[in-house]
C-alpha cells in the first residue's frame, strides 16, 4: 500500500535519516576536527538555512565514526545557547559540566566537585579538558545560535570569549567547539575590544550557502521514495526555482507539490 504522508518538513531540523547533501561542509568541518590538532570551526548562514541541522549530523555517532571519531574517542555536546537563560558564564558550565557528568566523560567526581565550586575558573576548566586529553578523549561542544551568547558579553572585556579561545589553545588539545550563527564570527565579534589575537582568529570560518541543484534534485527523490508520487522534471526545475535551492524553502515549495500530486492521485482514483 502506498504512503501518501508527506515526507517533507517544513519547521523542524530534519532527522539525521533525511539529512541531504552538504558533504563538502561535513567533511571540513569533521576532516578538522580529526587532525592531530583537533580545529574549531565557526559556521554561518541567513535564517533557516540549516546550521541547526548540519550540527546535529555532525554530532551524530554514526557520522563521526567515518572519521574514526568513535563515542570512545569523542563526546559531542550540542547546545542550543538560547536554553541557557539567563545566560550567564557560570551557567554555561554549569550547563557542560552536567553534560559531561551525565555522559561520563571524565571522573564523575572530579565533575561533582567543580559543579559544587561557586565560580569555575580556568584553571580548574584547563586542568579539566587536559585530564580529558590524557584520558585519549576529545570533547566537542557544539554551540547553536552563538550570538545569543556574544550579546551577553562585555565588549569591553570579553573574558568569556578569552577563556574559551584559551580552552580550545591548550596543547592537550582536550576541547573544540562547532559554533554556528547567522552572521559570520568576524561580524558577530566586530565590536569586541580584544587585547592581542581576536577570539575568531581561532577558527575556521565556513558558510552556508543555499543547496546545488544536484542537492536539491537529490534531497527530492529521496523524499519521495516509496510514497507513489513522482515529481517530474519540470516539478524539480519550478521548486529549485522558487526557492532558490535554499533548504527551508525548497521543503515548503515541495510540501505544497506533494499535497498537489496527492489531491490529483485521489480524484483520479475516484472517477475510476
Amino acid at each position: 500500500m502506498l504512503d501518501y504522508r508527506n515526507p517533507f518538513i517544513v519547521s523542524s531540523p530534519v532527522p539525521l535519516e533525511r539529512f541531504i547533501g552538504r558533504k563538502r561542509d561535513v567533511k571540513a568541518i569533521l576532516d578538522r576536527l580529526a587532525g592531530p590538532a583537533p580545529d574549531s570551526t565557526a559556521v554561518s548562514g541567513e535564517v533557516r538555512i540549516g546550521k541547526t541541522s548540519l550540527l546535529h549530523y555532525i554530532s551524530s555517532p554514526k557520522t563521526a565514526e567515518k572519521w574514526e571519531l568513535s563515542p570512545e574517542k569523542c563526546t559531542c555536546i550540542f547546545v542550543d545557547s538560547q536554553t541557557i537563560a539567563p545566560f550567564s558564564p557560570m551557567g554555561f558550565w554549569h550547563y557542560v559540566l552536567k553534560s559531561l557528568a551525565a555522559r561520563k566523560v571524565h571522573d564523575t567526581g572530579y565533575i561533582s566537585s567543580l559543579l559544587k565550586e561557586d565560580d569555575v575558573g580556568g584553571f580548574e576548566l584547563g586542568e579539566l579538558f587536559d585530564r580529558i586529553a590524557g584520558d585519549g578523549k576529545l570533547v566537542v561542544l557544539l554551540l547553536d545560535e552563538f550570538e545569543h551568547i556574544v550579546e551577553h558579553v562585555n565588549s569591553d572585556d570579553p573574558q568569556f570569549l578569552y577563556r574559551l579561545r584559551a580552552l580550545i589553545n591548550r596543547p592537550a588539545h582536550g576541547l573544540a567547539l562547532v559554533l554556528a550563527s547567522r552572521k559570520p564570527l568576524t561580524e558577530l565579534c566586530q565590536n569586541m575590544r580584544f587585547v592581542g589575537s581576536p577570539f575568531y582568529a581561532s577558527f575556521a570560518l565556513l558558510s552556508l550557502g543555499p543547496f546545488s541543484w544536484e542537492e536539491a534534485n537529490k534531497l527530492i527523490d529521496v523524499y519521495t521514495q516509496g510514497t507513489g508520487v513522482v515529481f517530474s522534471d519540470r516539478d524539480k526545475e519550478f521548486a529549485y526555482e522558487i526557492s532558490k535551492g535554499h533548504p527551508h524553502w525548497l521543503q515548503k515549495v515541495c510540501f505544497r507539490l506533494f499535497q498537489r500530486h496527492v489531491e490529483k492521485m485521489k480524484v483520479r482514483s475516484e472517477s475510476e
